[in-house]
């Protein structure tokens, strides 16, 4: 008896680390999103967006009316959150990568689905090669900032 069950646990010990294994290659096996912070020949603030595996490459979201000065830097959106130089990262969930990302970027709302992305609340189809320009007027970000009337998101906090 005591044999069938340390042959039963070795079999589901073998089970969980073979599964294990699969579900660990399954998460990391597209990559993280890769962000290029930049400026243009005019000094605009630019993202630069590309994943490799999903084939969106050089989608690049340029914010008027926003300046960046300092170097350029890519972020890679991995198993852990990154920050970034200017905005702030709201929301990511990269436990499937390449995951979802949330950005308020100089107020515009941005979001990363590998199906699409979001930029103030309107819907684009990925497209290589890409260039889109986020005027002042449609700023929409993605999560309004708390009030100073002690409210954040619509509820009263407590």
């Amino acid at each position: 008896m005591l044999r069938q069950a340390g042959l039963v646990f070795l079999l589901a010990l073998l089970a969980y680390g073979a599964l294990f294994s699969v579900d660990m290659h399954l998460r990391a096996r597209k990559g993280p999103w890769s962000l290029t912070f930049s400026q243009n020949a005019m000094g605009e603030a630019c993202v630069r967006i590309d994943q490799p595996a999903l084939g969106i490459t050089n989608v690049t979201l340029v914010i008027q009316a926003e300046i960046y000065t300092q170097p350029t830097k890519t972020v890679h959106f991995g198993s852990t959150g990154a920050d970034i130089p200017f905005g702030e990262v709201v929301f990511f969930d990269t436990t499937y990568l390449p995951g979802t990302v949330t950005m308020n970027l100089g107020a515009h709302g941005v979001e990363i689905f590998p199906r699409a992305f979001v930029v103030d609340r309107k819907e684009h189809a990925w497209k290589s090669n890409l260039e889109l320009r986020l005027l002042p007027s449609d700023r929409v970000p993605a999560v309004p900032p708390a009030s100073k009337s002690g409210t954040s998101f619509g509820r009263k906090e407590k």
